[in-house]
């Protein structure tokens, strides 16, 4: 019956024993769910702050340029002028970003926002792609970038940043 006694408690003891690797592991993953929201403090910010930025300009702000001679998407950033233009994957401002044009450094270096096709602050930035106009929808115009070679992606950008020509 000691035995039996002693036998429970150590396998009591082993069993409610962590295992240092998952103790390292669940540490881990704390620090970089605290990482995480930081990060996502900061996005939230840095979009807080850049979207009043270019909300208070109002049409003194860069627009992209769709020229309808070769259905060529063109930004051209311009340092005394604002401007975020998104490319959406669907013609929803709440869809998935695949690419960002910003004057904001903050919004381009490093691609914080996770965009598929990068971030850049204008189009002369983006090497190997090349974004053509397709069709006009309701606020949204859809582009397709094509990518060398031949990879080809369908964005939405809204309507009210974009000029024809």
């Amino acid at each position: 019956m000691k035995n039996i006694f002693y036998l429970v408690g150590v396998l009591l003891l082993v069993v409610s024993c962590n295992n240092p690797d998952s103790q390292k592991l669940e540490s881990k993953k704390r620090v970089d769910d605290i990482s995480k929201i930081k990060n996502d403090a900061l996005l939230d910010s840095l979009e807080n702050e850049h979207n009043e930025s270019v909300l208070s300009s109002g049409d003194n702000v860069t627009n992209a340029y769709i020229f309808l001679v070769d259905s060529t998407f063109s930004i051209r950033a311009d340092i005394k002028k604002d401007h975020r233009i998104i490319g959406y994957a669907k013609p929803n401002i709440n869809s998935e970003r695949l690419i960002f044009f910003s004057i904001f450094t903050g919004d381009v270096e490093g691609n914080p926002f996770g965009c598929e096709l990068g971030a850049y602050y204008d189009t002369e930035w983006i090497e190997n792609t090349y974004l053509k106009f397709i069709d006009a929808q309701d606020d949204f115009v859809k582009v397709i970038a094509i990518e060398e070679p031949n990879t080809v992606t369908e964005l939405y950008f809204e309507k009210k940043w974009i000029i024809f020509e």
